[in-house]
């Protein structure tokens, strides 16, 4: 059974200059899954999670730092970042 849990309505995804507040928290906070933000459509906010993705959001450099997905979920479009660090290839 999923979990129930109460929170108001996530905040529209924040704006360039916040981000590098956001990609900051996240780096503190290595492997954990935070809500960055909500999107008119699912499309907008798949796209918003690709540009994280792929480093091309501002302090979310370099591609492959951050996992982002994308998830509708009664209604809403939310954007979901962790940072995983650097691979070592």
């Amino acid at each position: 059974m999923a979990e129930l849990r109460f929170e108001p309505p996530a905040e529209p995804i924040p704006n360039p200059a916040i981000c590098e507040e956001f990609a900051e928290k996240l780096r503190a906070n290595m492997g954990e899954w935070a809500l960055i933000g909500t999107s008119k459509n699912l499309g907008t906010a798949g796209q918003r999670a690709y540009m994280f993705r792929k480093g091309l959001q501002r302090g979310f450099g370099p591609e492959g730092a951050f996992e982002a997905e994308a998830r509708s979920m009664l209604g809403e479009n939310r954007v979901y970042v962790r940072y995983v660090g650097m691979s070592r290839d």
